[in-house]
């Protein structure tokens, strides 16, 4: 069958991989769905404007501290936290 695979430096940065692949599958599909097989593309000058943007995130004053500047989880160093915290509580209630 298809699938993918994703590899990680531990099984909490696999699993985050895995989900925001299939989450970007999912929008990818939902946004196909929407213009059609004919959409020629989004026009470049929004692409520079939406990559402008995207440099300049760090820096926004909401987003600045430790998140920005690390992809560790808001847990801190050996923590699990965030969205890894979520899922492991799930599967650690039917333990």
């Amino acid at each position: 069958g298809h699938g993918a695979a994703v590899s990680g430096t531990s099984v909490e940065s696999s699993v985050l991989t895995m989900l925001q692949l299939e989450e970007q599958a999912r929008q990818n599909y939902y946004a196909y769905s929407m213009v059609g097989r004919d959409y020629q593309g989004v026009p470049e000058a929004d692409q520079d404007e939406f990559a402008a943007g995207m440099r300049g995130l760090a820096e926004q004053p909401h987003l600045k501290g430790p998140i920005s500047r690390s992809r560790r989880p808001r847990g801190g160093a050996g923590q699990p936290g965030g969205v890894w915290a979520y899922y492991s509580g799930l599967v650690s209630a039917d333990m």
